[in-house]
């Protein structure tokens, strides 16, 4: 679009002339006021621009008393400038009437200038679908404006001259975000609109861009966050909602279907396979109710049993080790009976085998007679269920009495009565 030009002058970024392939740097002007007339007069492209208006942008609102003067001097030696670098400074600056004017040779290149025309050629080139023309266009004049306008000065002109050009340069940004869009490269549009919203974030149009983007990715999550970013950005900064624009957009990611994921199908079972029956049946009606009840009354053994046990360690701490141990036992002996009698129930209603470690009978049972030892009884335990009825032994009893007969008798009776089998003495 643009060929190779015989001058070219920058003001975004650094202030220069580049001629001949010699570069003119902003430390050959006069000073701050030398770099500042040459910017303005180049910015105004070749008005004629008053001497007063050129003192207050050199100098603020309070130019000093001698400033026609330092305005004579200023211009006389930018004229000698351009002299030096093959450029005819007389014919190029003029003063007359009042006013000063730099009319550059035709076809000079300035940065600002270009980039302002290219801007408005990329919004053309995407109105008429010339998605390329747009993107290199909105690409050159991105890029021309990146750096600000004379950085590090200040002034009214220069901020209005600043924001005019950050204003170009995010409708440059819009319109590379919506022609990758168009041409199907979300990525690349969503990395513009990014840009976008960096350069101007109250500005929605970066926002919807992005949401666009991102939807068009398939990343809904994405675009519903850039949501919530600008809605939390103007509430809280400005007050204000959304624009109609940006909740159509929004509104239609809500309503948009959620993509469906396959379901993995359920292995069917080989055709070969025999069916197990048996792992289906149910139980028999009776049996849980049963279950239950035989389960309430061995907890309430378990407890009972546990309490003997305790008291037969404050009775052995007290020297009634024969004592003692011969309750202890007897409780073991009521817990191993209860658990092995749900278990027989159980095993006989279904059909299974017995798990007691004997052989004898239901009758051997009761017929058989634990033998004697010196210090208790000592046999099968838990192997009859009549044994439960009487927790202390006779021998144990007796042998106690013969060792302490009144606290011995107190502290069995005790036992007997917290196990609820009643006073031995009626």
């Amino acid at each position: 679009m643009i060929g190779e030009l015989p001058l070219k002058v920058f003001l975004a970024g650094r202030v220069a002339v580049e001629t001949d392939g010699l570069v003119i740097g902003e430390e050959r002007f006069q000073g701050r006021q030398g770099r500042l007339f040459f910017a303005y007069l180049v910015a105004e492209q070749g008005r004629a621009v008053p001497r007063d208006e050129l003192a207050e942008a050199l100098w603020g609102s309070a130019p000093p008393a001698s400033w026609e003067k330092s305005l004579t001097v200023i211009a006389s030696k930018l004229r000698n400038l351009l002299a030096e670098n093959g450029i005819d400074g007389a014919n190029a600056l003029t003063g007359a009437f009042g006013c000063y004017r730099l009319e550059l040779p035709e076809g000079t290149w300035v940065d600002v200038t270009v980039a302002t025309k290219a801007a408005q050629e990329a919004e053309q080139a995407l109105a008429a679908g010339d998605l390329n023309e747009a993107k290199t266009a909105a690409m050159l004049a991105a890029s021309l404006v990146r750096q600000p306008f004379l950085p590090g000065e200040e002034g009214t002109w220069i901020e209005e001259k600043r924001r005019g050009l950050a204003d170009m340069r995010g409708r440059a940004l819009s319109v590379l975000a919506d022609a990758y869009l168009r041409s199907g490269d979300a990525p690349e549009a969503a990395k513009w609109a990014e840009q976008t919203i960096a350069l101007e974030p109250f500005r929605e149009t970066g926002y919807r861009r992005l949401m666009e983007a991102h939807a068009a990715a398939g990343n809904r999550g994405e675009a519903l966050r850039v949501y919530e970013q600008c809605r939390a950005l103007l509430a809280e900064e400005l007050g204000a909602y959304p624009s109609p624009e940006t909740e159509s957009i929004y509104r239609a990611l809500l309503e948009a279907p959620a993509p469906q994921t396959a379901t993995a199908a359920a292995p069917e079972p080989p055709r070969d396979a025999a069916p197990l029956a048996d792992l289906d049946r149910a139980p028999e009606p009776g049996f849980a109710r049963r279950l239950a009840r035989r389960s309430g009354v061995g907890v309430a053994v378990a407890i009972v049993a546990l309490i003997a046990a305790a008291v037969a360690s404050v009775l052995a701490t007290r020297g009634g080790e024969t004592h003692a141990t011969a309750i202890a036992a007897n409780a073991v002996g009521l817990i191993d009976t209860r658990s092995r009698g749900l278990g027989s129930e159980h095993n006989g209603r279904h059909g299974l085998p017995h798990r007691s470690s004997h052989t004898l009978s239901p009758a051997d049972h009761g017929r058989r007679k634990p033998e004697r030892n010196r210090g208790g009884w000592r046999g099968r335990l838990g192997r009859e269920p009549r044994r439960q009825q009487c927790l202390v032994d006779q021998p144990a009893v007796e042998h106690g009495r013969e060792n302490d007969s009144g606290r011995r008798g107190a502290d069995r009776r005790r036992v007997r009565l917290r196990l609820g089998l009643g006073d031995e003495r009626r």
